[in-house]
């Protein structure tokens, strides 16, 4: 089982990570599936340089000859050829964060990549060093609590990125997504990311209703287009909301 699923996983990361109209309109369900067999894989297989201290690896509990006959490769790093080990995969995070890119420039980052790991460093980090110091050097993860507080960091910027965007619903999958991670964060981030979001929705809510009072002020047979215009920016606020709301109550009720 673990073997065939070793092989779905990497299946699953290479069709979500490739270009084509079919993979666009599959890419959010690839994503949930592949979030989903990341919660619960007995392997930490982002990190295959610590494999050898995992019991439950099959290249641990099979001999080289039933390896074989499984059809694995002597490696373990050449089980998931096509997924990049943990550390690119955040770095890959970190600079679509800091360089402002857009959902359309990235969008197997945000469907296939973030979902991934916000169930694989939770899971990994509940058997990492800070919760087992007792296998300090022998632990099969090096998964922190600084990997999941940089993480949530860098999905508020992409959010703050595309606050405002039309036709942004991965936002809303996004923050349901995150929210295994959100348990896991400091305070500090209240200050360094909540509020200023906070602000920038604010500044946005001031702004659409104060164009909705000064429609009211016009004639009503000039107004429809504008009406229009109101109502798709209350949507798009709406979405955002949606998409921030959720991560700031479990923020809040974690650091009550």
């Amino acid at each position: 089982m673990q073997v065939s699923c070793y092989r779905i996983m990497c299946s699953i990361y290479s069709l979500g990570t490739t270009k084509n109209p079919y993979v666009e309109r599959q890419r959010p369900a690839l994503g949930e599936c592949l979030a989903r067999l990341a919660a619960a894989f007995p392997v930490a297989y982002l990190e295959p340089h610590l494999n050898e201290y995992n019991m439950f690896s099959v290249y641990n509990t099979k001999t080289p000859r039933e390896r074989a006959i499984l059809g694995l490769p002597n490696q373990v790093e050449e089980m998931c050829p096509d997924i990049p080990p943990l550390d690119i995969l955040m770095k890959e995070i970190g600079d679509l964060a800091e360089s402002g890119a857009r959902y359309t420039e990235m969008p197997h980052v945000i469907e296939i990549t973030l979902p991934m790991l916000c169930n694989y460093l939770p899971r990994w980090w509940e058997r990492g060093p800070e919760n087992c110091p007792e296998n300090e050097g022998l632990s099969c993860t090096e998964v922190t609590s600084e990997h999941l507080n940089m993480l949530l960091g860098n999905i508020m910027k992409i959010v703050v990125n595309n606050l405002g965007i039309e036709e942004a619903s991965w936002m809303k999958r996004l923050a349901v997504f995150a929210q295994p991670i959100v348990s896991r964060a400091k305070s500090e981030m209240l200050k360094s990311h909540f509020i200023p979001t906070m602000e920038k929705l604010k500044k946005r809510c001031g702004k659409v209703v104060a164009e909705e009072d000064a429609l009211r002020l016009e004639a009503k047979s000039e107004s429809s287009e504008a009406e229009a215009i109101i109502k798709d920016e209350f949507s798009v606020l709406c979405r955002d909301l949606y998409a921030l709301y959720p991560l700031l109550i479990r923020y809040v009720d974690n650091n009550r």
